[in-house]
């Protein structure tokens, strides 16, 4: 059973600090380059607020009651973090499979299938030649 803990971009800091929780597993989605910081480091202020920040963003999305807002609000706030800006709207090359989205959101592969394909019927999303989603302005 998987629990997402968060996403974690260039710049941002984890460690054992931040989870007090044991065992876990830490998985990159993309080519990383990480470096060891000193110890005292990871107890800045500023780190912390930063993390349980986002932590409560990740938490509003995977609560919210219908799980069609639950993933469109998941993909929203990956885009806003991750994605870069096209004229017609954000890129986000995190690649995610159906069942990965449905773990984070609590719901099954196979409603992820259904609701990716009606937001791209409803023109929401769409997909690069690289096959990256594009999350439209609306």
């Amino acid at each position: 059973n998987t629990i997402t803990l968060g996403f974690w971009g260039q710049g941002d800091i984890v460690g054992q600090p931040l989870f007090p929780s044991y065992p876990y597993q830490v998985e990159c989605l993309t080519i990383v380059e990480a470096s060891i910081l000193p110890r005292g480091y990871f107890y800045a202020q500023e780190v912390m607020l930063s993390h349980i920040q986002r932590t409560q963003e990740l938490l509003r999305i995977i609560h919210s009651r219908k799980i069609k807002l639950r993933l469109l609000r998941l993909l929203k706030w990956l885009a806003d973090r991750f994605g870069n800006q096209l004229p017609e709207g954000q890129i986000l090359d995190i690649r995610l499979t159906h069942q990965e989205l449905a773990d984070i959101i609590s719901t099954s592969r196979v409603t992820i299938t259904r609701l990716l394909n009606q937001f791209e019927q409803e023109n929401k999303i769409g997909w690069s030649q690289s096959n990256c989603l594009i999350l439209f302005n609306h």
